[in-house]
């Protein structure tokens, strides 16, 4: 019958919610402690690693190869070593940019300006530019 069948279902769905509610309410609670607390309370966002962080020691080893330019300014009060304001500013230039990407995007606007050139919109001269490579390639294939 699947009217009993279903009753049976509910009741020990009911009976299996009954007992883990009440395990629950018996079980100790854990205390949840740092598992790590860096000699400190509690860390915070601030205390957290940047990726400036990570590549500061890789920017120190290669400052030469990477160009890495930097500034420092200091505003003083009236002593000269009482200082009230200082900035800091680093710069690395992007090498692979600079000498890789930028003179490879310069080589194909030469190379899409020059077949700028052969396509002009002329149907005949498609034509012959396709008649001219069907016949290189009947060449190519014959040897």
């Amino acid at each position: 019958d699947p009217l009993a069948l279903s009753l049976a279902t509910l009741a020990a769905l009911v009976v299996v919610g009954v007992v883990v509610t009440r395990l629950r309410r018996r079980a100790p609670r854990r205390a949840v402690e740092l598992g790590w607390g860096c000699g400190g309370a509690r860390v915070s966002p601030r205390m957290q690693y940047t990726a400036t962080s990570y590549a500061e020691p890789l920017v120190r080893i290669f400052d030469a190869p990477l160009g890495v330019s930097r500034s420092v300014a200091t505003t003083t009060a009236d002593a000269p070593y009482v200082v009230r304001a200082m900035s800091f500013r680093q710069r690395v230039r992007d090498v692979f940019e600079e000498h890789g990407y930028r003179p490879l995007l310069r080589a194909a606007a030469r190379v899409g300006d020059a077949g700028r050139a052969l396509h002009n919109g002329s149907v005949h001269r498609y034509l012959a530019w396709s008649f001219a490579t069907f016949v290189v390639v009947l060449g190519l294939a014959a040897r």
